[in-house]
Order: C-alpha cells, then structure tokens, then sequence
C-alpha cells in the first residue's frame, strides 16, 4: 500500500505512470527540438521561464513536461481538471481563492490545452489563470498542446490566451516523429 506522500504524488504529478517514468533523466530525445527543449527544461527556473510544448500525441510533451515540474512541487492540471476544482467551489470567494492560487502558485502545468472542447466558462477561467499570471509577469507556467497557437486561438473561440502565451512562453514545437506510445 502506498503511503499518503506517494498517494499525493502520484495525484499532483496526474497518475501513477507520470510519477513512475516522466524523469528529465529518462527522456530520450529524437530530434534536435527535443533535444534543445530536454536542455531548457533541465535548466527550467520557475521565477522566470514559462514554456509552450506544442506537438502530435506521443511526442514527449507531457513526459518533459512532468520532468520539470516534478523539480518544483508542481501540480500538473489537464483543464477540465482545473473547471471541476473551480466548480467544486462553495461561494465566489472560494472561486477566487481558488483561481488565485492557481495564478500565484510558483509553477504549475497545464497539460494538452485545447484538446478538450471548451466551453465558454472554462475558456474565460484559463484566460482568467494565463493573464493573471502574464499580468504578474511571472514564470512557472508550462503548456503542452497538441496545436500551435492559430490552432489554440480558433479551438477556444479566443486569441487572447494564444496572445499572452506567444509573449510569455519559450516555445517548441515536435513535430514528424511517430506516437512513442504505439511502438
């Protein structure tokens, strides 16, 4: 049985296979975009560096991803995972507070934005998220999509979260390697 530091782990990181294989140290990198991104993970500091992983499925996004937040107690967060924490709210104040720490907290993941089909409300609580933390200038944000930021702005009806990543974030984009998870 696991004990409740593992449990918790497990749970932050987004699953028990997250925890056990998304290593920086484990990753191998098959092109040089990988490879300059491993780099810029490995050396990845929180108070300054956001980044944008962007590419098909299977290419690595979210296992460096989870590599680099793992070095800062990060919570990796899938954005239907971020609307059920704020809809689990009690009042708007909970709301607040809960959308304050995701914009204060000092690094934080947000895994495969746009895959999923975004409704009106959650596309203005990760505005809300992404601006509050472009307002405060901060770093520690970590994207991965499966599309570029065009994409990303027609997927969610907006280009104001594209706009503020664009400035914001390091990006890298894989492309042209087949699903590691098929082989």
């Amino acid at each position: 049985m696991e004990n409740m530091e593992t449990d918790y782990e497990i749970s932050r990181l987004g699953g028990r296979r997250a925890y056990e294989t998304y290593k920086l140290e484990s990753f191998q990198p098959k092109s040089d975009q990988q490879k300059q991104a491993l780099e810029y993970c490995t050396n990845f500091d929180p108070k300054s560096d956001n980044m944008m992983l962007i590419g098909p499925a299977g290419t690595g996004k979210t296992h460096l991803a989870v590599g680099t937040a793992r070095k800062f107690s990060s919570d990796v967060w899938k954005p239907m995972e971020i609307s059920r924490h704020l809809r689990a709210s009690e009042n708007a104040e909970d709301e607040h507070k809960r959308i304050r720490n995701l914009i204060d907290w000092p690094c934080i993941v947000i895994d495969d934005l746009g895959v999923e089909k975004c409704t009106e409300w959650l596309t203005v609580l990760l505005f809300e998220i992404i601006d509050g933390r472009y307002q405060a200038m901060s770093g520690g944000l970590i994207i991965t999509a499966n599309v570029g930021l065009d994409g990303l702005a027609q997927r969610l009806g907006d280009d104001r979260i594209s706009s503020r990543l664009a400035q914001m974030c390091k990006r890298f984009t894989f492309t042209g390697h087949k699903d590691q998870r098929t082989k």
